[in-house]
């Protein structure tokens, strides 16, 4: 399942912890730059082999776009059901 955490407290952290070693795809976010790296051993560490630090606050912008990109992408499918893929 893919889960996004808010937030990289103590709560946060075991929480997302505990999420990757069950298995489950995990999303953290957080404002707080220090708190990232903090966040990103732990998830190596649970087996996370490809954390992304997708920016702070201002990216949410490009996620603001996803909505009217899959709008313009269902009607030349003729489907709702797709799904977008980011590639390195």
């Amino acid at each position: 399942m893919k889960i996004a955490v808010i937030g990289t407290g103590m709560v946060g952290q075991a929480l997302a912890g505990r999420l990757v070693e069950l298995g489950h795809d995990v999303t953290v976010g957080t404002r707080d730059v220090d708190a990232k790296k903090t966040v990103v051993g732990p998830l190596e560490s649970f087996g996370h082999t490809d954390v992304i630090d997708r920016g702070d606050i201002t990216t949410a912008r490009g996620t603001e776009m996803l909505p009217p990109i899959s709008l313009r992408l269902m009607g030349p499918l003729n489907t709702p059901l797709f799904n977008l893929k980011v590639v390195r």
